[in-house]
């Protein structure tokens, strides 16, 4: 039976995804092995078991037919809302958040699972349609089955896992239909956003809006709703930056900007994760030889700045391998969804993928000092079992839908 298993299954997906996790336990242990906290020294021991269960997902989830995902999508969604409000019901934190249960053995993060309960919403609403974005319900009803959790999960606070949803709406609205140009109106008012910090910047970006308003010539309805979306954004902007953002959050956002402006404070981990891979040369200077990861100049090592590790040990060499590794589990996701013949299989296969693309853009730019630090952990490879089984899960459902490609 489990040579029948391995036959279906794609085995370059499996071995990427195994290759991928290998790669975390061992940056896992080089990054925790000197540490003077005994218990972070075992780190990697918790990974493996996460690891050996995330297998178990792997295969659990590529059996199930994916028509079974299809019907329980909406009773999973409303399940997954249930579990996130209810963090800030129980009694009780983790690091002065609302981000997991605390089940005693474990803690239980419920953001990673409404990933993959999310893209089963929205994948199930887009595949009875032909997105048209003249017709209101199309557009609205996937971005609001996205940004319900993600607001839930700005509140716990975790901005960054919160980005990651209302980036996973956008390629699966292109998969349904929608052309690059009226996908440009949607994320329009997070350039905007961007933008409204000065005035000739944001000017500049509100003619670029309506020279494409005018070449694309969408309903006046719309255009009436994208104008005055975008003048709202730009006014209210800065009194978000004032009053919605927590300190830190202002604080990394700027250190992103001028990470130099404060190299003891804010500006520290980006600095150090900056030398760390920058030291690694060619070919890196050794598994554990890595000074700033034994002498443990650089904060969160094991978790969200895990390619720093990589950078500094294996070099250039290591760190391309990698980006390999991932280049090809996106490479595979991508052909899966596109040969599929089930339309909600399809959606399903684009929503994972950009997941794990958001991840490793994010992840790795934040630790060469092009992205803002948003606390976004590198799939697979940084240390968490919540995030792994997830990634576990989502290579399982992609092998899933490979097996199933044929079905309708």
């Amino acid at each position: 039976m489990v040579r029948q298993w391995l036959q279906q299954n794609d085995k370059v997906l499996l071995l990427a995804v195994s290759v991928a996790a290998v790669a975390g336990i061992i940056s896992i242990y080089s990054a925790t092995h000197s540490c003077s906290d005994p218990a972070e020294q075992t780190l990697y021991l918790k990974q493996i078991v996460w690891f050996a269960l995330g297998l178990a997902v792997f295969v659990a989830v590529s059996i199930i037919p994916h028509r079974i995902y299809y019907a329980i999508s909406y009773v999973l969604y409303g399940v997954v809302l249930a579990l996130l409000i209810g963090l800030f019901v129980v009694p009780g934190s983790i690091a002065e958040t609302h981000r997991w249960y605390d089940l005693g053995v474990v803690n239980f993060q419920p953001s990673e699972l409404a990933k993959i309960v999310t893209i089963f919403a929205v994948a199930r609403f887009l595949s009875t349609r032909r997105v048209n974005m003249g017709r209101f319900q199309d557009v609205f009803v996937p971005l609001f089955l996205v940004i319900v959790p993600a607001i839930l999960i700005v509140r716990e606070p975790d901005l960054g896992t919160a980005l990651v949803f209302c980036f996973l709406v956008l390629p699966m609205l292109y998969w349904s239909g929608l052309t690059l140009g009226r996908l440009f109106f949607l994320v329009s008012p997070a350039i905007n956003m961007v933008c409204s910090f000065n005035w000739v910047v944001w000017t500049c970006f509100m003619l670029l809006l309506f020279g494409l308003l005018y070449v694309i010539k969408p309903r006046l309805g719309m255009i009436i709703a994208i104008v005055a979306v975008n003048l709202m954004v730009g006014l209210v902007t800065p009194y978000l930056w004032r009053n919605a953002l927590h300190d830190y959050q202002k604080k990394r956002l700027v250190a992103f900007m001028d990470a130099e402006k404060d190299p003891l404070g804010t500006g520290y981990q980006v600095l150090q994760s900056k030398i760390a891979i920058g030291s690694g040369g060619f070919s890196g200077k050794g598994f554990l030889h890595g000074t700033q990861t034994k002498l443990d100049f650089l904060p969160r090592q094991h978790t969200d700045f895990i390619f720093a590790v990589t950078g500094e040990e294996f070099g250039f060499l290591g760190s391309v391998f990698v980006l390999l590794i991932f280049g090809l589990i996106i490479y595979r996701g991508i052909r899966i969804a596109s040969v599929v013949q089930n339309s909600y299989a399809s959606l399903v296969a684009i929503g994972i993928v950009s997941v794990f693309l958001f991840h490793v853009v994010v992840n790795i730019g934040m630790t060469l000092g092009i992205m803002p630090v948003v606390g976004l952990p590198l799939s697979f490879l940084s240390y968490g079992g919540s995030s792994l089984l997830s990634c576990m899960a989502m290579g399982g459902l992609l092998s899933n839908i490979w097996v199933r490609r044929k079905e309708y």
